[in-house]
């Protein structure tokens, strides 16, 4: 049976949740934990990749598909959304059972979502929705920034899983194939041959979302399944405690920037899949919202920034190759990737933060081609239309991710793509392979899953993350290492230490067909640097340690070159595009390159003294004190949005900021906005309890982190005077120990006139215990257990919910004990504002326990 597509307006609610079960209980006993391990119970799959996706699934879930009959239906792309009703379910068994769809809900819909609902347009029984903040209006070039993707055989596999040989036709087709690789070193080119192996398609990144959309549009779905993809449309807010989503629709206003929350609306789903970038608003929500040992996320912001420039190379290139070009006298370099359209996109990149000089003192474009034709003068001409858009630009920044596991069952969500491991634009084409990769595999293990006819949806959705987190997220995090040493923006002919570890790997993988020539070519390359440099005597003592560190890495490299160069198989290029080998054992068999790397780094940048002698907390300290302080500190970055330290945790770490702006907020409102110098986290260190504020990242944060036991020694070793001046900033907003102090005490007399009615404990014993308490404070909304799920609290005031699956179990009141009675999948949530919880330690919870049983014994 064919049905018509009808159009669905954006922002259009999803069906709300009925039949919740509803209990209201008092806990005064607390049974045994009942609990399980918040990572996958399952065993790990090594090895697998997407072109054995569906035999892996297969395996791992032990079941055999049955046929299904796919019932026809035609989906067509109306306006700026992709819409498919389905006809009535007239074959019950065919699939799983007849009744109310599982709503899934991908945000985001570039390669990676489109993808996967292409994929799941096979399942039967689901109503898919996938989100997108963008409008529909930017399709071809898709902008001044967007260049070419490199798809090799990972990503031709993956493509074929999601929609067979005709999809990665029409893929293929809408691209070029690349014609090689030259390396231009001071305007000496050196041409190297393209992977091994089937040639690499490029195709701009917008190209590959048309076609998937266009797919998606014609291909029939499922019995009983019904997929829309709706443009203009941000998600404002994650809750994965209740299942729902906040959207907006930014189609009127065609500016994702203005956005009013009392026009967002509630969207519901069953399960969520974040595929929208680095920057996700799912993976955030991950990350601040599950756990903290449920969900490992690693951000790095690397180092330098870009721009891009589109334009023609002259005759005397070759016009299907890849340009990388390097000159020693140029602060930047210039990796330039052909199109389609016949034009190179030249990305012009820098290692520092901040903009050279040359093209910052660039004002017209005349200025600018000037700057380049003197740094590049092979270029002969940069056009004027090209050097506007290059100048009304603002330089990029590459955010490199990972995380693991890439789910969280209890709460029906994952991510993939960018969202889960993004390298940071330093491959050709890597970060989309991966995604189309995870966006079969997780296709895979849901069609497998849902077309058992399982009735429990639960356990079936929950197989099929646990399966697809097994088979990539292990994958996902080797990806990174790969690429820190195979991306070609690492090759600077000013990266003094890593340089020759960077541009020896980089001859050695990429011309591996005449290894010698090109291993020598290197040496002469670096050694003549050396020798043509002033004697050490007359260096100062840094740069007599690079120049001498650096005569070390290159007489490691030549010495180890031929032992390295017979230990590996395929150039990584040619495995990492025109094979299926598993990233995990790319990294295996690369190591010695990835550890002389990470070494030469480490010899190079390890003391943070220059950095830590501009922290106004620490202007006091002597030498020995900062260097003490300098050896503690280590480097962790987060994303704008991220959240650092939630109020009513344990703080666990002294911050200081050294790049970017953060947040205080308390009890939801914001404090204060620190910046590069401020530091965070002292007072509840200093006072043992939970913080009594929230720290987010306002912008891209670097933060310098100590923890707690190392904090508290280098305090105790500066003195009284120093520990007193760390509390100065936070008494300004009444946040200091005092006040801090003041309200804790305030949380133990309220638990101590509940606990007198329960416990079977004297005066100073009933003192001891709340001594060893702390006062948590939360808001409507806010998970209460997030953190210690296995710690007794005692709920001082307002009221909570236990939830499980975003459905209300029962009601927590005043005086209620929870903790390790909460049942696996189990959540407390806060239902009102100011919610008062005291927390016990583990000491401090057993003496409750035992008191409260006797009591309840005797009685």
């Amino acid at each position: 049976m064919l049905t018509h597509a009808t159009i669905v307006q954006p922002c259009a609610i999803l069906p709300a949740l009925t039949g919740s079960h509803r209990a209201s209980a008092n806990i005064r006993r607390v049974g045994r934990l009942h609990g399980e391990p918040m990572l996958s119970k399952h065993f790990f799959f090594r090895g697998f990749s997407g072109i054995c996706v569906a035999s892996t699934c297969s395996a791992w879930l032990a079941r055999k598909r049955t046929s299904s009959q796919i019932s026809g239906q035609t989906r067509h792309r109306i306006g700026r959304h992709l819409v498919a009703r389905p006809a009535t379910n007239t074959n019950p068994e065919g699939g799983r059972p007849r009744g109310k769809p599982l709503r899934v809900v991908i945000v985001g819909a570039g390669p990676g979502g489109l993808a996967l609902a292409c994929s799941l347009a096979g399942v039967p029984g689901l109503e898919v929705k996938v989100l997108e903040g963008r409008s529909r209006d930017r399709t071809g070039t898709g902008g001044a920034r967007s260049h070419s993707i490199g798809l090799g055989r990972r990503a031709r596999e993956a493509v074929i899983a999601v929609g067979g040989e005709a999809l990665w036709e029409r893929l293929a087709a809408s691209g070029m194939t690349a014609g090689g690789f030259t390396l231009h070193l001071n305007g000496v080119g050196v041409n190297l041959p393209p992977p091994e192996g089937e040639p690499v398609v490029l195709v701009d990144r917008w190209e590959i979302c048309n076609v998937l959309a266009k797919h998606l549009g014609t291909v029939a779905c499922a019995e009983g399944t019904s997929i829309s993809v709706e443009h203009g449309v941000k998600v404002s807010s994650v809750n994965l405690v209740d299942r729902t989503l906040l959207i907006s629709s930014t189609a009127k206003s065609g500016n994702p920037s203005e956005h009013d929350p009392a026009t967002d609306e509630e969207c519901r789903y069953d399960l969520l899949i974040g595929a929208n970038g680095v920057r996700s608003c799912v993976r955030q929500a991950m990350s601040s919202q599950l756990p903290r040992k449920s969900f490992e996320s690693e951000v790095q912001t690397k180092p330098g920034r870009w721009q891009v420039l589109h334009m023609e190379l002259p005759l005397t290139f070759a016009p299907k190759s890849v340009h990388a070009m390097v000159s020693s006298k140029a602060p930047f370099g210039l990796f330039c990737i052909p199109s389609v359209a016949g034009k190179h996109c030249v990305i012009v990149s820098w290692s520092t933060s901040e903009t050279p000089k040359e093209l910052l003192a660039a004002k017209t474009p005349e200025e600018f081609e000037k700057v380049m034709l003197d740094n590049f003068p092979s270029l002969v001409q940069v056009p004027r239309e090209a050097a506007e858009n290059f100048l009304s630009q603002r330089p990029s920044t590459a955010v490199v991710s990972r995380c693991r596991p890439l789910h969280n069952n209890e709460n029906a969500v994952c991510v993939l793509g960018d969202a889960a491991h993004a390298v940071g634009g330093g491959s050709l084409g890597q970060g989309c392979s991966a995604a189309l990769q995870d966006a079969a595999a997780l296709g895979s293990c849901l069609q497998e899953a849902l077309c058992t006819g399982q009735e429990d949806l639960e356990d079936v959705v929950q197989d099929a993350l646990d399966c697809f987190s097994d088979d990539r997220s292990a994958e996902g995090w080797a990806l990174l290492d790969l690429i820190e040493l195979q991306s070609a923006g690492e090759l600077r002919a000013g990266a003094l230490i890593q340089g020759p570890v960077v541009l020896g790997f980089f001859l050695e993988q990429l011309g591996r067909g005449s290894l010698r020539p090109l291993a020598d070519l290197g040496a002469r390359f670096m050694k003549a640097r050396l020798e043509t440099s002033q004697p050490l005597e007359h260096q100062n003592p840094l740069r007599q340690i690079g120049l001498l560190h650096e005569k070390v890495v290159i007489d490691t490299w030549t010495g180890l070159f031929d032992k390295v160069s017979s230990s590996v198989g395929p150039d990584m290029q040619t495995a990492l595009m025109a094979t299926d080998e598993p990233y995990s054992q790319l990294v295996d068999r690369n190591l010695p390159w990835l550890t002389l790397l990470q070494s030469a780094k480490a010899a190079f940048g390890g003391s943070q003294m220059s950095s830590v002698r501009k922290i106004p907390a620490l202007k006091n300290l002597n030498e020995v004190q900062l260097a003490n302080w300098a050896a503690a500190f280590s480097t962790e970055e987060k994303l704008a949005g991220d959240v650092i330290l939630r109020q009513s945790s344990l703080a666990r770490n002294f911050f200081v900021i050294s790049r970017g702006t953060c947040m205080v907020l308390c009890n939801g409102n914001e404090v204060v906005e620190l910046g590069p110098g401020a530091h965070f986290g002292s007072v509840a260190l200093l006072l043992g309890v939970p913080s009594s504020t929230s720290l987010i990242a306002k912008t891209d944060v670097t933060l310098l982190q100590i923890p707690g036991k190392i904090f508290h020694r280098l305090v105790e070793q500066a003195g009284p005077e120093f520990e007193a001046s760390l509390a100065k900033p936070a008494e300004n907003f009444q946040l200091g120990p005092t006040t801090v102090a003041a309200v804790q005490e305030e949380g133990r007399i309220r638990a101590r006139s509940l606990l007198q009615e329960c416990v079977d404990l004297d005066v100073d014993s009933l003192d001891e215990l709340l001594g060893t308490s702390g006062c948590e404070i939360y808001m409507e909304g806010e998970v209460v257990t997030l953190c210690e799920r296995e710690q007794v609290r005692l709920l001082e005031s307002g009221t909570c919910s236990v939830v499980r699956s975003s459905k209300e179990v029962r009601v927590l009141h005043p005086g209620d004990v929870f903790g390790p009675d909460l049942k696996p999948g189990e959540e407390v949530v806060a239902r009102t504002d100011n919610v008062f919880v005291c927390r016990f330690t583990h000491d401090g919870a057993s003496v409750l326990l035992d008191s409260m049983y006797s009591e309840n014994l005797v009685a």
